[in-house]
């Protein structure tokens, strides 16, 4: 935890995106409960919430539960806030926070896409195949590593990939396993990718796909957090054939676009 904090801190710097949802010491000692009331007012409020009911009851029922628990709740402005902007400023390659540790902890990555971006999609799938790539190289292959992953985190209005790994805190080890992440998402760049890789990783996500509603707790969150987030809701049917439109073409562009050297970074 402490390693992702510091790498998306690193990455966003000292903006909202960047700070760590739990604060700082200084901002929970200095906490009180005015502060918690102001935030609650200002957040908890119809024009921010979505209520998401699953299960045997007729809508007039919904209605009427919702009306007597929440009916009395005032309206309140939508938050707004601003939308992220690239800093201009190259930031560093890389940079080392040195602990006394038995494991040095690697993050490599940078910024991404958004989850409203037209390309979302194609940018999941992307670091689907880059994860089962770095699993046969980085731990297979090279046994740098009893665990590697690709994975990303998107917002609205921007996102990152990040790649984790923990391997022996010596330094020729962690040069070494640098050197395989970054030739294998070379190989990746150059087109060393067939069309049944591709199709492989889509299959791969669109298997996790098909479990979001296994169970009612899954399908509220599947359809709330759609609402939210994006206004509108997308069965897990019209996900998959998104997914499955996917191109290898598409998969290469990505990769060109978002592992420019400038755009990876490593902690």
């Amino acid at each position: 935890e402490f390693s992702q904090a510091e790498f998306i801190r690193f990455i966003f710097g000292d903006r909202s995106l960047g700070r760590r949802i739990l604060g700082t010491t200084e901002s929970i000692v200095n906490m009180g409960a005015s502060d918690l009331l102001e935030y609650k007012e200002l957040y908890y409020g119809p024009p921010n919430a979505v209520i998401c009911a699953v299960g045997p009851m007729a809508p007039p029922e919904i209605r009427d539960i919702l009306e007597e628990y929440f009916g009395t709740i005032p309206q309140r402005q939508k938050v707004s806030w601003a939308e992220f902007k690239k800093v201009k400023d190259a930031l560093p390659t890389g940079f080392m926070i040195k602990r006394d540790m038995e494991q040095a902890h690697i993050y490599l990555g940078g910024l991404g896409l958004s989850y409203l971006n037209g390309d979302f999609r194609a940018f999941e799938v992307l670091h689907e195949l880059l994860s089962h790539r770095l699993w046969l190289a980085v731990r297979e292959r090279h046994s740098l590593a009893y665990w590697v992953n690709a994975q990303i985190d998107s917002c609205s209005d921007t996102g990152v990939f990040q790649i984790y790994s923990a391997v022996d805190n010596q330094k020729d080890t962690v040069a070494k396993t640098l050197k395989v992440i970054l030739k294998t998402m070379a190989e990746i760049k150059a087109g060393k990718v067939s069309d049944a890789d591709v199709e492989a990783a889509k299959m791969h996500k669109i298997s996790g796909i098909s479990t979001v509603l296994d169970g009612t707790e899954k399908t509220c969150n599947f359809f709330a957090t759609q609402e939210l987030l994006l206004g509108r809701t997308r069965t897990v049917a019209e996900i998959k054939t998104e997914i499955e439109e996917i191109t290898r073409v598409k998969i290469l562009q990505l990769a060109q676009e978002l592992w420019r050297e400038e755009n990876v970074h490593s902690l």
